[in-house]
């Protein structure tokens, strides 16, 4: 899967890309820690529980992922986003 399917100009990003197992070299290094992010989560590598990535969040700025409607009255729909 690393070399991609150029025929689709489909890549793989090795800077983006972790592993829990050995990879034949060259490789990027391998995920270190008991928590395997993925996709906005972490899975926990020994017990598979999931959770948000809570840490990854943070360095976003609400702005980044909040989309809120316009209408007649903003505040209700920045509430009723927030409270989904």
């Amino acid at each position: 899967m690393r070399p991609g399917v150029p025929a689709y100009g489909a890549r793989v990003r090795a800077d983006k890309s972790l592993a829990s197992f050995a990879l034949p070299a060259p490789a990027p290094p391998l995920h270190a820690g008991r928590e395997f992010p993925y996709c906005g989560f972490t899975i926990d590598t020994r017990t598979l529980d999931v959770r948000r990535d809570l840490l990854r969040a943070a360095a976003v700025p609400v702005s980044a992922v909040v989309t809120v409607e316009y209408c007649r009255a903003p505040a209700a729909a920045f509430a009723r986003a927030f409270t989904k």
